[in-house]
């Protein structure tokens, strides 16, 4: 079922563009929960309102978590073309170190309603609310992982409710709050401008990603910007910040803009040098390493 899943999951990308597309995804959920019923402990799919809305997420809790010996837990946020059937492996992580954790889709994708928007970090806070909720969660012992589009959400997230987030690893991300220079806002606008040539709906749809401008990438910093919301200053907590030196998506500065930011101890970064986008390619590296960080700081 997990195999079936990921070849969905591959049919499925970047998103739902297309009928064919969501009928794909369907079967990709169909798919993963199939997989879910053999798990043990059990995987939960829940509900966590927010204005008016519901947004669908899958939680798991480590066999013996309970009111009278509560866990930490973790949010898992989801990135702009993956979702969370695609994050069972961080969750299972959490569990096999003793920590709750709950998968969301990012806002604008999968099960979760609510648009991609700055305004839309309510929704991941609501998400904290109801983890911190759980009996068998340590209210004061809560900690957020996202990796690309959610390692950003993840920092959103802290900045925004810094009371609520002890912890925070957060893989790729952008903007932060580093300015890129000339040279450096051309890169990046060349491969965006290459990956706007792609195609992943049928033969006569449009280009599946926008054609990207020095100016679009301007505007991106301005709305979304961790400096341009006023929110760096509120980043106090433990992070742990990992990516590819060579990273056109969320260029490696804004790990560097974040260690001169805010507490000089604290923050800690992995950055891989001959890697890319998210260093996947060191993915057996980090990503352990990334759980066992969470749980040190959590405990």
């Amino acid at each position: 079922y997990l195999q079936a899943k990921t070849y969905y999951a591959i049919g499925r990308f970047p998103s739902e563009l297309t009928p064919v597309k969501a009928a794909i995804s369907a079967d990709c959920s169909r798919a993963y929960l199939k997989a879910c019923a053999h798990l043990d402990p059990p995987m939960e799919v829940v509900r966590v309102p927010h204005g008016g809305m519901e947004m669908v997420s899958h939680y798991r809790a480590p066999a013996g978590a309970s009111a009278d010996d509560p866990v930490p837990a973790v949010l898992i946020m989801c990135g702009a073309d993956v979702f969370k059937e695609d994050r069972g492996w961080a969750q299972e992580m959490c569990v096999e170190r003793g920590m709750a954790a709950l998968v969301m889709d990012a806002p604008g994708t999968g099960e979760n309603p609510f648009p991609w928007s700055p305004e839309s970090v309510t929704a991941w806070e609501a998400a904290i609310d109801w983890l911190m909720d759980r009996p068998e969660v340590s209210a004061d012992k809560v900690g957020a992982f996202g990796i690309s589009r959610g390692g950003y959400s993840v920092m959103q997230l802290a900045g925004h409710a810094p009371d609520k987030i002890q912890a925070v690893v957060a893989n790729a991300g952008h903007p932060f709050g580093y300015e890129l220079d000339e040279e450096e806002t051309q890169i990046v606008v060349a491969f965006r401008n290459q990956r706007a040539d792609w195609r992943f709906g049928g033969p006569d749809d449009p280009p599946s990603f926008p054609v990207w401008s020095a100016e679009k990438e301007r505007e991106l910093f301005e709305s979304w910007s961790l400096s341009a919301l006023g929110i760096v200053d509120n980043i106090t907590m433990p992070v742990l910040m990992v990516n590819g030196k060579h990273d056109p998506l969320a260029p490696i500065g804004n790990i560097y803009f974040m260690l001169e930011h805010g507490p000089a101890t604290g923050r800690e970064a992995r950055v891989y040098a001959d890697a890319g986008h998210c260093a996947f390619k060191h993915f057996d590296h980090w990503a352990p390493a990334c759980f066992d960080w969470l749980l040190e700081k959590l405990s």
